[in-house]
Order: C-alpha cells, then structure tokens, then sequence
C-alpha cells in the first residue's frame, strides 16, 4: 500500500488492518474492484488528527493485471470554496 501524505505506510500489508469503525477498508476496495469497480464512503482522521472526516474512494482492478488501484478524497474539501 502506498500513501502520499504518509510515506512510512509504504510496503506494508494492511489487508486486514481496521478503521477506527472496524471496517476493513482495504478489503472493500478489492470487492469493489473485482465487480467492476466502485464507491467506498467511510471516514478517516486527516493527517495529524484524530477526528474521522467524511471521505469517498473509489477502487478500479487494472485489466490483465492482479492490481487494485484505489483513490479517495475528504468529502470537506471538495466543498471549500
């Protein structure tokens, strides 16, 4: 898994890893992507928080490929101004 704003993620295995609401994020972005591709909505701290914040993703399997690539936004910051 690899994450922009949190380079020390990189490499590791968060397959089975939960969100604070004991959701398996990962392994809903893989359904998702093995039916076609979709919509995950969850929440999530921004970085250096603790607070979840609403966010959408959206996960899509890579033709000819074993890849699930997936990509998400805060809801929040697609209503600022």
């Amino acid at each position: 898994m690899v994450s922009a704003d949190n380079p020390e993620r990189e490499g590791k295995n968060y397959l089975d890893s939960k969100s604070q609401q004991g959701r398996y994020l990962v392994k809903e972005y893989i359904e998702k992507a093995l039916t076609g591709g979709g919509y995950v909505e969850y929440t999530w701290p921004k970085q250096n928080s603790t607070i979840p914040s609403p966010k959408l993703a959206k996960a899509v399997m890579i033709p000819d490929t074993n890849w699930v690539i997936a990509t998400g936004f805060y809801v929040d910051e697609l209503e600022k101004p």
